[in-house]
């Protein structure tokens, strides 16, 4: 047998029925967590249309908070990238996506005033499947957000993706949380 880790581009479920709070907070940290250099990171946020512009606006508020700076410093939440190289890559993914008409909700640049090999956590509202963005994997953090109707649809757009390394599914329904990580085509599955 083989095993192999090919990339990520996880896809965050959020239902309606959701503790919204904890849902925001998970993926949040999805994203974020080793400034998103993880092939699990959370990049894509799929969020039902009831519930979509009070998640926005709640992970932006968050975003706002971060503590960007030196790893070593115990208040640090978001470090540097390991190589320059990244993070062109990053920034030049993120010009990509405003190119393509993703809405810029947060971040988006390198922050002047650290220098070094930092990015914004930056989060796009309006973003489609098939943007690039929403396919490629970014490797910083960096979250897409998608809206679905209904779980058909949340289903098919996680599956969107050649990447199938990890999804997580938020909701109150344990048997909706099982039906769709059964369907979501992904190694791990956190609910």
């Amino acid at each position: 047998p083989t095993v192999m880790e090919l990339g990520g581009k996880s896809a965050n479920v959020i239902f309606e029925d959701a503790d919204i709070e904890k849902a925001v907070a998970g993926v949040f940290a999805g994203f974020t967590a080793s400034s998103g250099q993880s092939c699990v990171c959370g990049s894509r946020a799929l969020v039902q249309d009831s519930i979509h512009d009070e998640v926005v606006a709640k992970l932006a508020s968050m975003a706002g908070d971060l503590k960007l700076g030196d790893p070593t410093d115990p208040a640090t939440q978001v470090g540097p990238f390991c190589t320059a190289p990244q993070l062109d890559k990053v920034a030049g993914l993120v010009a990509t996506a405003r190119d393509e008409g993703a809405r810029l909700v947060v971040g988006g640049e390198k922050p002047a005033e650290l220098g070094g090999w930092f990015f914004q956590p930056t989060i796009f509202a309006d973003v489609h499947e098939n943007m690039t963005i929403a396919q490629k994997e970014v490797f910083g953090p960096v979250l897409s957000v998608i809206r679905f109707r209904d779980e058909a649809e949340a289903i098919r757009i996680a599956n969107n993706s050649a990447f199938g390394l990890a999804a997580g599914i938020w909701t109150k329904d344990l048997g909706r949380a099982h039906r769709v990580a059964a369907a979501i085509k992904a190694g791990t599955v956190w609910i």
